[in-house]
């Protein structure tokens, strides 16, 4: 669409526009009750402390990772001959989008820490599969797949953030929290340039992302032993 005229892409952009502003206008009246174990659990925490650094650190990582792919599939892409990369990022977009309404439910299912190991293992998935990937409709559908893990792993990790701190200090935690997704994505295009150049093709960047998130999944293993 993009590529199109805007006889075709205004009608259809601006549907989506429809669509958005219906899905805000449905989470606005939403009830928030305060319960008392959150908030006995943030008690004295005024400061940064040992969760919030840890958990800061996960959502690095997986940003870190991240950045490998939304600075550079488009010229992975034109280097191993696959063409255009835009329906990848719609992919993406389409499941990243769609599973943050049925994250309630998830979550009464299946545990928070099962979600985050479920992000880590689907994202290293994608990260083997692009750099081994031999036409473009491949990494279109690893795009649906990283979506999904990348919208489970934020908005858990984000809440996590926020009550790492005590509820007064949440907006210094939002910071935080926005500051390690931001710096990832800062170092994380010098970084894989780097590697780029180094090794001469943009393939080797997502070996490295891969080793990026396998990381990730021993500090998640090991961070709750480093809080005990």
């Amino acid at each position: 669409l993009t590529h199109s005229d805007a006889a075709r892409f205004m009608p259809v952009f601006f549907l989506l526009v429809i669509i958005l502003t219906l899905c805000l206008v449905l989470s606005v009246p939403i009830k928030t009750e305060a319960r008392v174990d959150d908030i006995a659990d943030c008690v004295g925490r005024l400061n940064i402390n040992l969760a919030t650094i840890l958990l800061s650190a996960l959502v690095f990582l997986v940003a870190f990772a991240q950045s490998s792919i939304v600075a550079y599939i488009n010229l992975y892409a034109l280097e191993a001959g696959l063409g255009n990369m835009t329906p990848y990022f719609v992919a993406f977009a389409a499941t990243n989008f769609s599973i943050r309404f049925a994250m309630g439910h998830l979550l009464k299912h299946i545990s928070q820490r099962k979600l985050l190991y479920f992000s880590g293992i689907v994202s290293c998935a994608v990260l083997w599969g692009i750099a081994h990937a031999d036409n473009a409709v491949t990494i279109y559908i690893l795009g649906l797949f990283f979506g999904l893990a990348m919208g489970v792993f934020y908005p858990i990790v984000n809440t996590k953030v926020l009550r790492s701190m005590s509820w007064h200090r949440q907006g210094m935690a939002n910071s935080i929290y926005m500051a390690a997704c931001d710096g990832a994505n800062a170092l994380g295009v010098m970084a894989w340039s780097a590697i780029a150049a180094h090794f001469g093709g943009y393939v080797h960047i997502y070996t490295a992302a891969f080793i990026v998130v396998i990381v990730y999944l021993i500090l998640l293993s090991v961070y709750p032993a480093i809080l005990k």
